[in-house]
Formats: structure tokens, C-alpha cells, sequence
């Protein structure tokens, strides 16, 4: 049987960092680079407050229609782009999700 040298007794201890005890931050952002449900779940969570504040969030009004924008790819005034009547993209789909919710709530609870 070995035993051991004093290199491995004081190897031995050395503190190990450990994930108890670091902060909180660092624990979240572990588990959050190493669980996927996380993401998912910051993104529902993104998509719910952003159809709960539409009005605030969305930066066109979802039916206000501009002719001479119509069909237009994604541009700084409008991430998403426009559809065939100039309507912006990215407030069609805020609003949308309000729809979207509101259904999925509702079959939820019936």
C-alpha cells in the first residue's frame, strides 16, 4: 500500500472551488448555460410580458398601413419588415401573441 507524499497531502487541502459557494449570479448563470428548460422558460416569460404591455412595446400601431412601404424587407425602422400592405411585422406578431396567449389560456382553463 502507498502512502502518499507530503505534494499529495498538500493537494489535497487546497480548497476546491466549488459551486455552493460562489454567489448566487454565478449559480444561476451555471445552471442556465447547463439546463435549456431555463431558456425556454426566459423567452415565454419574454413573450408574455411583451403581449401584457402590446400598446407600449410595439413600435407601430399593428393595422396602421403605409402603401409605400408595402412589402419591404427588415430595416432598422422595421426589424421584421413590412407584409404587402405596409403593415410592420414586429407589431403584428406582439399583438399576435396576445391572441396566441389568450387562447392557450383559455383551453387551459376549459
Amino acid at each position: 500500500m502507498a502512502t502518499p507524499t507530503d505534494f499529495q497531502k498538500t493537494q489535497s487541502i487546497e480548497p476546491q472551488p466549488s459551486i455552493k459557494t460562489t454567489s448566487w449570479i454565478v449559480r444561476f448563470l451555471y445552471e442556465f448555460v447547463r439546463n435549456p428548460r431555463l431558456w425556454f422558460g426566459i423567452i415565454l416569460l419574454l413573450f408574455v410580458i411583451a403581449a401584457i404591455f402590446a400598446p407600449f412595446v410595439s413600435p407601430y400601431p399593428p393595422l396602421l398601413y403605409h402603401p409605400a412601404l408595402s412589402a419591404q424587407g427588415p430595416t432598422l425602422a422595421h426589424p421584421l419588415g413590412t407584409d404587402g400592405l405596409g403593415r410592420d411585422q414586429l407589431s403584428r406578431v406582439i399583438y399576435g401573441t396576445r391572441i396566441s396567449l389568450s387562447v392557450g389560456i383559455t383551453s387551459i382553463l376549459v
